[in-house]
């Protein structure tokens, strides 16, 4: 996933998610999670689905994500001054 803000957002604002998407982003929380049929807010695939909370919000891959866009912004800032 780019480290773009859309891509922040999207994994701020999911509620629901695949376990696919869980696992990459996340930490698996509660091995007993119940999931149904829907479409996931990570990767928009119909599939089954549980509350984003199953994987702590998926806390990991926003903490990576945010790290990863403010290196990219710093990098690109110090390109448009040194050019």
């Amino acid at each position: 996933m780019e480290p773009t803000q859309q891509n922040v957002d999207r994994l701020k604002k999911a509620k629901h998610v695949c376990r696919d998407c869980g696992m990459r982003h996340g930490d698996l929380a509660d091995e007993r999670a119940l999931y149904g049929r829907g479409i996931c807010d990570v990767c928009d695939k119909l599939t089954a689905v549980t509350k984003s909370e199953t994987f702590n919000c998926l806390y990991r891959g926003l903490c990576t994500l945010r790290r990863r866009k403010g290196r990219a912004d710093r990098e690109a800032a110090r390109a448009g001054t040194v050019g």
